[in-house]
């Protein structure tokens, strides 16, 4: 989901999570696109409150079902019709979820399920804060397992955030988005140290360093540390320039002073997070989902001489963006109105939040 053709088309999305402390305002800042087509239609649903049956069942468009609990939160649901995952839910709490394709290394969906270690199974959302959200992934991944690649979930609440990077099958991790951080979010894994005592910044699958090691994709003697990314990334999606050219480019537009170069990027070099070098504001975040490598090496537009979309580096900002959300997240204020939602309903590059 992040080649680009000739034409400047492009699929796949970049996320973005600011910490309270990083921003002007006290708020968490989450950013995320859509890229499918440049054609692509958002509805925007309102799901009231709703009770449900004792007994009833979620039922899985892949033919699974999932207990149903006894009520059900109201919600923002952002919907592209025709895509399995190009949707972004804003609940009653302020609680907001994205995601971003991200492919692994793991065997395919048919021989996992051969194994038993898929059940048809998905995600919930009668959760009030992101912990909670991670904590119900958590045991719905236990119990079903993931049946994509790989995907990074961005759970994102009133006072922290998370991001939960999943495997097909049962391994995945979720890390806090620290308070001075902000967390980038191309279409690869980058979590990459886990530390599994650290219960308050992490949740991860029971086996997930030993799954590996059985599977030979870490080997601690000749690999050194456990590198989440690079242990369970597809290869060539962990240096992609697709993915690490524009990771590059929204990191050196929060940090100035980023001394990591591209071409250090392209080995999959990127790191988790980075701290900003000033305090962002919304128009800040705008500005990097605008992005076509200005100012840089990676600019092919000629100012702008050719449309900056026709980029083989694959900018930030891309015709088949169709959708650009940010999330603000202001604890301070009652719930009703803490969380504003920025929707641009083209490429932001030419459309207003």
């Amino acid at each position: 989901q992040f080649w680009m053709a000739a034409t400047g088309k492009a699929s796949g999305c970049s996320a973005l999570i600011a910490g309270k402390g990083t921003t002007a305002d006290g708020s968490i800042l989450f950013a995320k696109t859509e890229d499918d087509e440049a054609e692509s239609i958002d509805f925007l649903w309102y799901i009231p409150r709703r009770r449900h049956e004792a007994g009833s069942v979620v039922k899985l468009m892949n033919g699974g079902a999932v207990p149903q609990v006894a009520e059900t939160f109201a919600y923002f649901w952002d919907q592209c019709p025709g895509t399995e995952y190009s949707n972004s839910l804003v609940n009653e709490w302020g609680l907001a979820l994205g995601s971003n394709a991200c492919r692994s290394r793991e065997d395919s969906l048919e021989e996992l399920e051969k194994q038993g270690y898929v059940v048809n199974g998905g995600i919930g959302w009668r959760c009030r804060t992101a912990r909670e959200a991670v904590q119900m992934a958590a045991r719905l991944l236990d119990r079903y397992g993931y049946r994509g690649s790989g995907r990074t979930l961005s759970i994102v609440g009133l006072r922290e955030a998370w991001i939960l990077q999943m495997v097909r099958g049962k391994q995945y991790v979720a890390r806090r988005v620290r308070d001075d951080e902000v967390v980038i979010v191309p279409n690869a894994y980058t979590i990459r140290q886990v530390d599994l005592n650290d219960t308050a910044n992490f949740i991860c699958s029971p086996d997930l360093i030993r799954y590996a090691r059985e599977r030979g994709w870490n080997d601690p003697q000749k690999d050194g540390e456990f590198d989440f990314a690079r242990v369970y990334s597809r290869p060539e999606t962990l240096v992609h320039r697709q993915n690490t050219r524009r990771h590059w480019m929204m990191a050196r537009m929060v940090d100035r002073d980023f001394d990591l170069a591209f071409q250090e990027a392209d080995q999959g070099k990127m790191p988790v997070a980075v701290k900003p070098d000033r305090k962002l504001t919304l128009q800040d975040i705008f500005q990097v989902f605008r992005t076509h490598f200005e100012g840089t090496d990676l600019d092919t537009s000629d100012g702008y001489a050719r449309s900056p979309h026709q980029n083989p580096n694959r900018p930030v900002c891309v015709s088949a963006s169709h959708r650009t959300t940010v999330v603000q997240q202001r604890s301070w204020l009652p719930r009703e109105i803490g969380t504003v939602v920025w929707r641009a309903l083209a490429p932001p590059c030419s459309s207003g939040f």
